[in-house]
């Protein structure tokens, strides 16, 4: 069997994406070796070798995390190399030009336009330029590897070597047919200003003043900046439980049993595209979605009827849309049921894995 070397300096190593769903893929026909922070230093996890990086919680200690990735890829003798983070396309044109091993850069987000909304980042005009340049730096590496993958089709639009893997999930959880759920809507993963969250708290509040409720929000997942964390938390207490970041299974047993699924994404430049992977998350567990009323969105998901889209600017528009799935609970039930539906039908990592496969064996 080739070896495949994975490697990430800033997910951890059950990031389900790169572990979850590629890593566990590639093992089926190939040897897998897992490069990836975390609380160990090497265990055999679903027949894939996992080594581990130190962990990081500030940016800056990355630094020694890429330099530990140079010293293990010098050692390797590995067939592929199969990176995922922009901080490393150094070492994946060190992989291609010196060592000239196969390389493929797998892109998460449209970089691009994330970096216009990095709040470390002094001004505007300085996130411009550096996006700017990164653009240009991005594409000159790519020319060089043997294939980039994106995880959604705004990304590296003009590239036509890209292959599109979608997020979609891994079908198999437990089939709900009840829809006897706890009174709390559920956000899953990163927790930024940006994801609209605290507009989603205020939503809460005023249902909850509207119709005697005690509505919450279950938060599952990791804060990325610390002040926000302590504002978010001690301004809502009331209608926030804030779950911290717990095992696949585990969060996705808690949004079974909620009412409702929150991605109410502001709309900046890299949120205008669907590709977050709770929203298909919230469809695999049955539930209802309350969803951000973009047009790129609102074109894939209405049409399934899984939920309803909202202004993610205005909490009275997201109570509203709150207050109406309560009110109509045959509905909302009937929209988990179709959103299950979907994922079984168009929306699963089956299909996913299929083109994975495809590409590798294209590069023997």
């Amino acid at each position: 069997m080739r070896k495949i070397f994975i490697f990430t300096s800033v997910h951890q190593w059950n990031d389900v994406r790169i572990f979850h769903k590629e890593a566990i893929s590639l093992s089926k026909e190939y040897n897998v070796d897992l490069h990836a922070p975390a609380e160990f230093d090497f265990k055999i996890v679903e027949n894939v070798n996992v080594y581990g990086l130190p962990k990081w919680e500030k940016v800056l200690e990355r630094k020694g995390i890429r330099k530990e990735i140079w010293k293990r890829i010098k050692k390797s003798n590995a067939d592929i190399f199969h990176f995922h983070d922009p901080e490393l396309i150094i070492i994946g044109l060190y992989l291609k030009i010196i060592k000239k091993k196969k390389v493929i850069y797998d892109v998460h987000e449209n970089v691009t336009k994330q970096i216009l909304n990095k709040d470390y980042i002094p001004t505007r005009f300085l996130r411009k330029l550096i996006s700017m340049i990164f653009s240009i730096i991005e594409r000159i590496a790519i020319g060089f590897f043997d294939s980039v993958i994106v995880a959604g089709n705004d990304i590296l639009k003009s590239y036509e070597k890209r292959t599109i893997i979608n997020n979609y999930p891994i079908i198999g959880a437990k089939n709900i047919n009840e829809y006897n759920k706890d009174d709390a809507l559920v956000y899953l993963g990163g927790i930024t200003k940006i994801r609209g969250v605290e507009e989603v708290a205020k939503a809460i509040k005023i249902v909850n003043d509207k119709t005697n409720r005690n509505l919450k929000i279950k938060l599952i997942g990791e804060f990325s900046n610390k002040d926000f964390k302590e504002h978010l938390l001690s301004k809502y207490s009331k209608v926030i439980r804030f779950y911290g970041w717990r095992k696949r299974e585990e969060a996705l047993n808690e949004t079974r049993k909620s009412f409702l699924g929150i991605v109410l994404y502001l709309p900046v430049q890299n949120h205008m595209f669907l590709r977050s992977n709770k929203i298909f998350e919230y469809m695999e567990a049955g539930i209802p979605i309350l969803y951000s009323n973009f047009s790129n969105w609102c074109n894939k998901l209405d049409k399934f009827k899984v939920g309803l889209s909202a202004d993610p600017t205005d909490p009275h528009d997201i109570a509203d849309k709150i207050c109406w799935l309560l009110d109509n609970p045959s509905e909302a039930s009937l929209m988990g049921k179709n959103g299950k539906r979907t994922i079984t039908n168009h929306f699963n990592w089956y299909i996913e894995e299929k083109k994975l496969l495809d590409l590798y064996r294209k590069l023997n």
